[in-house]
């Protein structure tokens, strides 16, 4: 935003705002949106340092409905509440966006419908082969990747990490946002899943992971990272084994990464058990260490 640019230059603008501060709020958002998207523009961010207030959300007037195209665009980030980047995909259309990059303050509730539209008329998103899911102490992060992007690169599609704990609040909230649009995702084939181990403590309700694991409706390989994430989910796994139309029906493959550790007593038998009721229902897994 400064002064005039070369024209064969890309601009790559960062904004950044404070809630209820006087300086990008959400009445704004139409004009700084528009203001900044021209035809000449690759990157754009927009970061927020605080939530949006109860008071600012019960104000909120209605955003317009006509769309601002950015047909340069290619990288999106965003961090802030999530109701605010609802706004901001609300009026913008993207058609050569190849990568983004979102990070939610914490809420109970996750309402994202633009963001699942949004994502959904993302072509490049309906390639995404791999997801990649880290639980920490503090937040989480699922990192969607294609079939020819590397790991750990810096260059997955899509990522998103959201700020909360513990562990049972991250799986509720991953869930909400990605229940919108993953089971869209037809070429999502790999699903490796992590928790730091000095991140987990207590015990996870079988409902919790039920929510988790049921928009992966494709996924045939699913990696479990960590030896405390492989006691935690097991007895889960055992008693989802029926359920093989709902939860992973896709699923041929589960890859242990925990080496040298292997399963023993209750957790080997939680896994053996739903190996073998998924042989029985005719969805058989092979175990991978």
């Amino acid at each position: 935003m400064g002064g005039d640019q070369p024209i064969n230059r890309p601009i790559k603008p960062f904004l950044q705002g404070q809630m209820g501060r006087g300086c990008i709020t959400a009445a704004r958002i139409p004009v700084y949106t528009g203001t900044v998207l021209s035809p000449r523009l690759k990157s754009l961010h927009l970061g927020f340092q605080h939530p949006r207030s109860w008071a600012h959300r019960a104000s909120q007037h209605p955003l317009p409905l006509a769309r601002v195209v950015s047909p340069n665009l290619t990288s999106l980030g965003f961090s802030g509440d999530v109701e605010y980047l609802e706004d901001v995909l609300s009026q913008i259309k993207t058609p050569m966006l190849i990568q983004s990059d979102f990070w939610f303050f914490n809420h109970l509730v996750f309402d994202t419908p633009l963001l699942g539209h949004f994502i959904r008329r993302t072509e490049t998103f309906m390639t995404i082969y791999r997801a990649r899911v880290h639980f920490f102490s503090w937040a989480v992060k699922v990192k969607l990747s294609g079939r020819g992007e590397t790991a750990n690169n810096g260059r997955e599609a899509l990522q998103l990490k959201i700020s909360c704990k513990p562990l049972d609040w991250q799986l509720s909230a991953v869930a909400q946002v990605l229940n919108p649009f993953l089971s869209s995702f037809s070429a999502l084939e790999i699903l490796k899943i992590a928790i730091s181990p000095e991140d987990w403590q207590g015990e996870i309700e079988v409902t919790q992971w039920r929510e988790f694991l049921h928009p992966f409706t494709s996924v045939k390989e699913m990696s479990l990272k960590f030896k405390d994430l492989v006691r935690v989910i097991a007895p889960a796994l055992q008693e989802l084994a029926e359920e093989t139309t709902e939860v992973l029906p896709a699923l041929q493959n589960l890859v242990l990464w925990t080496y040298p550790w292997q399963p023993s007593g209750p957790v080997k038998e939680a896994i053996e058990q739903f190996v073998a009721t998924r042989q029985l229902y005719g969805h058989p897994v092979t175990i991978h260490y």
